[in-house]
């Protein structure tokens, strides 16, 4: 059987691009044929480094010394960059409207290289990440278009390991709704979601873990003994967030680096701030660096540049103790790799994956978060010689199930 993806499988976050990868895994591995194509940016995958020769902690970490002369955030000169931060200035009427016309042009020009491509294939998933939200009706005309597309085409389709949003405007709810229900099979990532899709009128669906958890079994890093190394994820502000709530947010971080490094007995003698691709979380984590050598001149307080391939970010988190997470791909890959985990949810699909892997006591949300509550956990985690029980295994057993549903379900 072949099978296109279809899903932000060429986003800066390099969660997507796990998830594509996984997906494209676990599918292969039972004899299928997969391709993928990008929903916003209408190309196909664009392949990604997954050689770990040469990687290493010193180069990941490699601009602190000209943190001192440039603390202000960098600005990227693309045009795409420049029109993208317009376009999320706006009030909330006029991205509609951007994304209306937008979308609609995009569906128009390349529709026909898109027809080429959805005949080549027998089944077309739309797979892994934040799809079903309404984010100023970007995802939920891109889905629309794209499926009405394939419903033309006669091919059968499906939503796989996607989340839900907690809120929908009229005409977003009512796109989902369409697209959901010309569904031959959905499943999402998290129980919370599947609580949030029945709410659209969707009663038949399957949860599965995010395919993200399985990246170990493409990427081999090896997990090291142990070295005495945090990481900790730093997010960039988001829209769902209070910009009061995401100050304190800064502030908890830190408050929990200081104190990790005035803390001996945690036995962790490096702290690295890292991203897992986005150009924002990069600029704030290099902020909050600075802020934090200015009080404690620590030279094994790292900060990394922005990381290009997932390789990279494989290779730091199987190389750390510990990491605490902010955003959800960050925790996903840390536990592939054994690496214990705690995370900040600032969204219900953190929360999600965290009660999915039955460690909820360590995942914490961003409102009430403070540092006492973090060096708590990493104590807890400390005290089982940095071991972490979960459910993992059932998981990832259970994803391996996923190709034979989708078959299953298509065949109806």
């Amino acid at each position: 059987m072949k099978v296109l993806v279809i899903g932000e499988i060429n986003s800066a976050n390099l969660g997507d691009k796990a998830i594509y990868l996984t997906l494209k895994y676990l599918f292969e591995s039972q004899g299928h044929k997969v391709s993928g194509l990008d929903l916003g940016r209408r190309n196909e995958f664009c392949e990604t480094q997954m050689d770990l020769s040469g990687i290493s902690i010193g180069a990941l970490c490699s601009y602190e010394q000209s943190l001192c002369q440039n603390t202000k955030t960098e600005r990227d000169s693309g045009i795409k960059f420049c029109r993208a931060s317009i376009v999320s200035r706006m009030p909330a009427l006029g991205r509609k409207c951007v994304n209306l016309y937008s979308k609609k042009r995009h569906y128009l020009k390349r529709n026909a290289a898109w027809e080429e491509k959805i005949k080549e294939n027998d089944v077309v998933i739309f797979g892994g990440g934040a799809l079903l939200m309404d984010n100023c009706w970007g995802f939920p005309l891109s889905l629309l278009y794209t499926s009405k597309l394939v419903k033309k085409l006669g091919k059968p389709y499906g939503c796989v390991g996607c989340s839900v949003g907690e809120t929908f405007s009229y005409n977003g709810a009512r796109w989902l709704k369409q697209f959901l229900g010309g569904s031959s099979f959905v499943t999402v990532r998290d129980p919370i979601s599947g609580h949030l899709l029945e709410k659209l009128g969707v009663p038949e669906y399957r949860v599965y873990a995010d395919t993200a958890l399985s990246i170990s079994n493409i990427i081999m890093a090896e997990k090291r003994s142990f070295k005495g190394v945090i990481g900790i994820n730093v997010l960039s502000y988001v829209h769902q967030v209070k910009k009061s709530s995401y100050r304190k947010y800064l502030r908890v971080l830190e408050e929990s680096i200081l104190k990790v490094v005035e803390l001996p007995q945690l036995g962790l003698k490096q702290v690295i701030l890292f991203n897992s691709g986005e150009r924002k979380d990069v600029n704030v984590a290099r902020l909050l660096h600075y802020q934090v050598q200015q009080k404690a001149g620590n030279p094994y307080i790292k900060v990394c540049r922005q990381i290009q391939n997932l390789a990279e970010i494989c290779y730091l988190v199987s190389n750390c103790d510990v990491v605490v997470g902010s955003r959800l791909h960050s925790s996903i890959i840390s536990k592939s790799y054994g690496t214990p985990i705690i995370g900040i949810a600032w969204d219900k699909k953190v929360t999600g994956f965290y009660e999915m892997l039955k460690l909820k006591s360590f995942c914490f949300d961003y409102k009430t978060v403070n540092s006492e509550m973090l060096i708590q956990a990493i104590e807890v985690i400390k005290n089982s010689n940095f071991h972490q029980d979960s459910a993992i295994r059932e998981l990832l057993a259970e994803l391996e199930e996923l190709p034979e549903y989708v078959v299953r379900k298509m065949k109806k």
